[in-house]
């Protein structure tokens, strides 16, 4: 849900799914929420929801290993995450 740090306003559903998602960051600038998803056939993927606009989901690493904990540089040009990929 999104509310307004001042407690005021309405409550506004940021997204919603039957799916399992676990939230792992927000840009600093607002702008994307990044989260870890399970995928039927990838297990952990990593996703990223834009906070404007239209709000769609968009996979942001989706392999057949698992990559999950995804965090935001600083200055938002880069996601660190782990990965089983090299075992």
């Amino acid at each position: 849900m999104e509310i307004e740090a001042s407690g005021g306003g309405s409550q506004d559903a940021i997204f919603q799914s039957n799916d399992n998602k676990f939230i792992t960051d927000i840009s600093r600038d607002g702008r994307w929420l990044l989260y870890t998803q399970n995928g039927q056939t990838t297990g952990n993927d990593l996703w990223i929801l834009p906070l404007k606009g239209d709000r769609k989901p968009l996979p942001y690493i989706n392999t057949e290993f698992a990559e999950r904990l995804g965090q935001f540089s600083p200055d938002g040009h880069w996601v660190a995450y782990l990965s089983n990929e090299s075992g």
